[in-house]
């Protein structure tokens, strides 16, 4: 089977270490916005805009020089990051010892495992709270945090407020 040719932005990202799903996931929205530029400017605009995003998938997503293990729990974290995850999760994956498990993860990333799973958490949470009207315990719940006090205070030490403040602040400003 002939794959498709691949464009050179997207030959970067993959060098840079980024899932296969995530550039897919990018190149297709922008396929899309391709077959709708109807003049110079907005290709000057979505060429722009390509750059950046594609730069920033890299940032958020590059996993090269990482371990196969490390690798293998930050993509399952993107991927399930509703599902109950911790240490001891992923160490029976792995049947690894926690022990070993938390330092190689700490080493590599420079975050403790469960830190992690909350920053990933915590930006799925704000992409809910800017893009849609959902209750904050509708929000807590689809980013994996059954005990709404636990994301409130999750999400309080992570952006300095409430999610409720948060979203009040970003209602506030759009007016």
């Amino acid at each position: 089977m002939i794959s498709p040719p691949t464009r050179p932005d997207e030959k970067a990202v993959e060098a840079g270490g980024v899932h296969p799903l995530y550039i897919d996931d990018l190149s297709t929205k922008f396929a899309v916005l391709i077959n709708e530029v109807s003049s110079l400017s907005d290709v000057n605009a979505l060429s722009s805009e390509m750059i950046h995003k594609y730069c920033l998938l890299v940032k958020n997503h590059a996993m090269k020089g990482y371990s196969a293990v490390t690798k293998e729990i930050i993509s399952y974290i993107d991927f399930h990051y509703t599902e109950d995850l911790n240490l001891n999760y992923f160490a029976g994956m792995f049947n690894m010892s926690k022990t070993y498990l938390s330092n190689l993860f700490k080493k590599e990333t420079g975050v403790t495992l469960t830190d992690f799973i909350h920053q990933v958490r915590m930006r799925k949470a704000i992409t809910l709270i800017n893009s849609s009207a959902l209750p904050i315990t509708a929000i807590a719940t689809a980013c994996g945090y059954n005990d709404i006090n636990y994301f409130i205070r999750v999400f309080k030490r992570t952006y300095g407020l409430s999610p409720k403040q948060y979203q009040k602040s970003i209602m506030f400003s759009a007016h």
